[in-house]
C-alpha cells in the first residue's frame, strides 16, 4: 500500500494512457512477509546477510577505521532494512527501532552503523543508538505493535521541534522507500569512528535561501516535466554520466582523497540530477576525467 499524503501534489493524467482507462497496478509482497525477509539468514540466534558487504559500504567503513581484511569476510552482520518515520511518535529524537529483533539485545548491542546508498565518504555513515525498553512516552500498545513487526524495517525516531528529520543526517537520506544499511558486527560497530560530531546537534540550519516560490512556474510546466522524463537519448546519456563519475570515484580512492571525495559527490549529485534535471557540481580540473561529450552536464560553482 502506498500512502499518497496531503502536501503531496497530484499530477495530471500521462500522456500516454488513453482517455477512461482505469487499468491500475497493484504490488503484492511475499505472502504478506516483507521480500527482503528471505534473504536474511537466522544462525545462532541471531540475524546475518549471507552476502559479503557491499564495495561502497567497504569503502565508507574503511575511511571510518575498520580493517579492510575484516570487511572482506563473509557474514559481517548487516542487511539492508526499508527506512520509515515512527507510526507511534513514541521513539526518542536521534535513535531508532529495528522491527524483528526486540528479544536479541545482546546480538545487536547498544548502537549500529547506519547509512544508505550510495555512500562513498566517511560522513555517510552514522552511528545510532537503538531503542531496546519502551520509552515511558510511549503506550503499551505502541511498544506492542512495534514488537509485533517482522524483521525487515528501520523505524527512525521523529525529530523534535526545530530540529533535522534523523534520516537528513544519513548520506542526506529520506523515507520514500529506500533501504538503509545497517551494520551490527560487534567488531565494525567498535572500531568506526562517529564521523561528524556536529550530529548530536540536529537543528536545522539557518536558512541561507529564500524558500522556493511556486509562483515561477509556466501553464506548461508539466508537459515540459514530461517531455524531459520521456526523452531517452538524455537520460541515457545521464545514465552514462553517473556511471562514469563512479568509476572516476573508484579509481581516486587509493591515491588521491581530495579527488576522490570531489568525484563521489558528484556521483551522488548525477543521481539526482538524473531524476530532476539541472547540472552536477564538479572541479573543472576534474573535467579531464570525463568524455568531453558529457560536459554539457557539468558546472563548477
Amino acid at each position: 500500500v502506498m500512502e499518497l499524503p496531503p502536501s503531496m501534489k497530484k499530477a495530471k493524467a500521462s500522456m500516454t494512457v488513453a482517455a477512461g482507462d482505469k487499468s491500475a497496478w497493484l504490488m503484492i509482497n511475499q505472502s504478506g512477509i516483507f521480500p527482503h525477509l528471505s534473504r536474511i539468514l537466522q544462525r545462532e540466534n541471531s540475524f546475518q546477510d549471507g552476502k559479503v558487504i557491499s564495495e561502497q559500504a567497504r569503502w565508507m567503513l574503511i575511511q571510518k577505521g575498520v580493517s579492510c581484511s575484516y570487511l572482506c569476510q563473509e557474514n559481517r552482520h548487516h542487511s539492508n532494512l526499508i527506512g520509515v518515520a515512527d507510526p507511534t511518535n513514541g521513539l526518542p529524537s536521534g535513535h531508532i527501532f529495528i522491527t524483528g529483533v526486540s528479544h536479541m539485545k545482546d546480538t545487536f548491542g547498544e548502537k549500529v552503523v547506519v547509512s544508505r546508498f550510495p555512500m562513498t565518504e566517511l560522513s555517510d555513515g552514522v552511528i545510532l543508538p537503538v531503542v531496546w525498553e519502551k520509552p515511558r512516552s510511549m503506550s503499551a500498545e505502541a511498544w506492542d505493535f512495534l514488537c509485533q513487526k517482522p524483521f525487515g524495517v528501520v523505524i527512525f525516531g521523529n525529530p523534535e521541534s526545530g530540529e533535522r528529520a534523523l534520516p537528513e543526517h544519513v548520506a542526506q537520506g529520506d523515507l520514500d522507500g529506500d533501504g538503509y544499511f545497517i551494520c551490527w558486527d560487534p567488531v565494525i560497530v567498535k572500531n568506526a569512528l562517529i564521523a561528524d560530531r556536529a550530529f548530536f546537534s540536529t537543528k536545522k540550519p539557518s536558512a541561507s535561501k529564500e524558500p522556493v516560490s511556486t509562483s515561477s512556474l509556466t501553464s506548461t510546466w508539466w508537459t515540459e516535466c514530461q517531455k524531459y522524463m520521456m526523452d531517452q537519448g538524455d537520460r541515457n546519456q545521464r545514465n552514462f554520466l553517473v556511471g562514469m563519475l563512479c568509476n572516476a570515484w573508484k579509481s581516486k580512492l587509493l591515491s588521491n582523497q581530495q579527488d576522490a571525495l570531489a568525484f563521489g559527490r558528484a556521483y551522488k549529485d548525477a543521481i539526482d540530477v538524473k531524476k530532476h534535471g539541472g547540472k552536477v557540481d564538479l572541479p573543472k580540473a576534474l573535467w579531464k576525467d570525463i568524455p568531453k561529450q558529457l560536459h554539457c552536464y557539468l558546472k563548477t560553482n
